[in-house]
């Protein structure tokens, strides 16, 4: 019996609809992994759906949680790009069940019960994530740097939020992934774009605003000084 990963999403006070699903259509209809089924589906109510399902046949729980890892920076890329290239933030959840109707019940009661513009990781598929990580961890020689760091690297794509749920950090991704060439903009300048935008647009959503100024003040505190950091944040 395979597992199945539902990932549920919408625009946060926004009708940008056909944009999410064409970006969901590029990065999950595209190279798929031996395997990994998807499909996208879209209601009435703008949720787009996606439903991936995984042979175990073919992966192991190891294979799982790379998908996983990889799933989640597909996600935070597709954030990213939304809020950077559309100003359009996104609300929805990703959960994995041992059925169709599990995950994608899952994901739907997180998309329902966070209003806030973040996707929400169920607690089952961050422990499942962090159980195989921490086993791969210690299977992997301590000599192996490049591994670590990649590990490292994942593991900052989730974030813990002050209620205790878990969302993805894709404001962090600009640190990891190098996104020069297709935005034309590093991590300073997204921060900048993420700012004027909130205060065009979105002046009054507490989350969005602690959010990124936590981001600010942890990410950038070994770069700048701290009179630098207070022109970033958002007051």
């Amino acid at each position: 019996m395979g597992k199945n990963i539902t990932f549920t999403v919408k625009p946060f006070l926004g009708s940008d609809t056909d944009t999410i699903e064409k970006e969901m259509n590029s990065y999950f209809m595209n190279n798929l992994m031996k395997g990994l089924k998807v499909n996208i589906s879209r209601n009435i109510d703008k949720t787009i759906t996606v439903l991936f399902s995984i042979d175990d046949c073919i992966y192991s729980e190891d294979g799982i949680c790379n998908i996983l890892f990889l799933l989640i920076n597909k996600i935070a890329i597709i954030q990213y790009k939304m809020f950077i290239v559309q100003n359009v933030f996104l609300r929805g959840g990703l959960a994995i069940g041992n059925n169709e109707k599990e995950s994608n019940n899952l994901a739907l009661n997180m998309l329902n019960n966070y209003l806030e513009p973040k996707i929400v990781v169920d607690e089952q598929c961050f422990d499942f994530v962090e159980k195989v990580a921490i086993k791969i961890q210690e299977e992997t020689l301590t000599s192996d740097e490049t591994y670590k760091s990649l590990m490292e690297k994942r593991k900052k794509l989730i974030k813990k939020d002050i209620d205790g749920s878990c969302f993805i950090n894709y404001l962090n991704l600009p640190k990891i992934e190098n996104f020069d060439a297709e935005f034309g903009t590093d991590f300073k300048k997204s921060i900048k774009i993420y700012k004027d935008t909130f205060e065009k647009n979105l002046s009054a959503i507490l989350w969005i605003k602690e959010y990124y100024n936590d981001i600010v003040q942890n990410e950038l505190a070994n770069t700048l000084s701290l009179e630098e950091i207070n022109t970033f944040l958002i007051p």
